[in-house]
């Protein structure tokens, strides 16, 4: 079993889905991990930026400093320009630039944000465009970038349930 924070401390509205802070309630959470049931989450800042898009429930999230443990839905990873490799996680609600957030990185997550249809068992992956979803290849053809997870129901609606398996 991984090692888990104990208690980690979710701000006022006590979800990870509702995390959008302006300061971590409780210092030294910022980049530690933690599990709730079978779901593994990371604490983050969404770059500050008004010129990027803020994060959404189910998009990708790509690091823009993974030292300081930056995100942001566009595809540019550590100041590289169409960087696909970078991937995070997948943000758990919606977030305002420059606030600290959740970001999802393992385990079942219901309506990733996906480019098109997928069908079961596809395996997801970060996509080289600046709107946060996730493309899919299938499980026999290599990536083209970081496997986020993969799909666990065929999907027609630009967003899927899948099992996300986000290694650092």
């Amino acid at each position: 079993m991984p090692q888990e924070i104990i208690g980690p401390h979710l701000g006022p509205n006590g979800t990870v889905g509702s995390f959008n802070e302006t300061s971590m309630p409780l210092a030294g959470q910022l980049g530690k991990k933690f599990w709730i049931g079978d779901r593994q989450f990371q604490f983050v800042k969404c770059h500050a930026d008004t010129a990027y898009p803020s994060g959404a429930s189910g998009k990708v999230a790509y690091w823009q400093d993974s030292d300081d443990f930056v995100v942001s839905d566009i595809v540019q990873a550590e100041g590289t320009s169409g960087v696909i490799n970078g991937v995070a996680g997948v943000y758990t609600g919606t977030v305002t630039p420059g606030n600290y957030c959740v970001i999802q990185k393992q385990g079942p997550f219901t309506a990733v944000a996906i480019s098109g249809s997928v069908v079961d068992g596809v395996s997801l992956i970060g996509l080289n465009i600046a709107t946060g979803v996730a493309g899919f290849t299938a499980d026999a053809t290599a990536p083209a970038g970081t496997r986020l997870g993969r799909a666990t129901s065929d999907a027609s609606s630009n967003t899927a349930n899948a099992i996300l398996t986000v290694e650092d």
